[in-house]
């Protein structure tokens, strides 16, 4: 009787846990990858309405910081984080288009 003898007399499928771990793998990823295109988009909706007052007399600015973020996510070439991002910033900067001047 050799060492595999003993392992077949167990009834032990390795192939079968390594099938589990792969779903678990699986279901976390989608989990972390919803998670983290809700947070993409947050941020970018936040970053948009950033508002840098030029002049403190009338109340007017520029928002510079919503293109910066689009910028910095477009370059990690992710298209679905890219799409996330720019409707983020799109969506800050429709709240806050009566405030900008350019």
């Amino acid at each position: 009787m050799g060492r595999a003898d003993v392992q077949y007399e167990l009834e032990l499928n390795k192939y079968e846990e390594v099938g589990q771990l792969s779903k678990f793998k699986r279901k976390s990823w989608i989990k972390t990858s919803v998670v983290k295109l809700v947070a993409i988009l947050i941020i970018g909706i936040l970053f948009g309405r950033i508002n840098l007052l030029l002049n403190q007399s009338d109340n007017s600015g520029i928002a510079p910081m919503g293109i910066a973020y689009l910028i910095a996510v477009v370059i990690k070439e992710n298209r679905r984080n890219s799409l996330i991002a720019s409707i983020g910033v799109f969506v800050g900067y429709l709240t806050i288009n009566n405030s900008l001047t350019d």
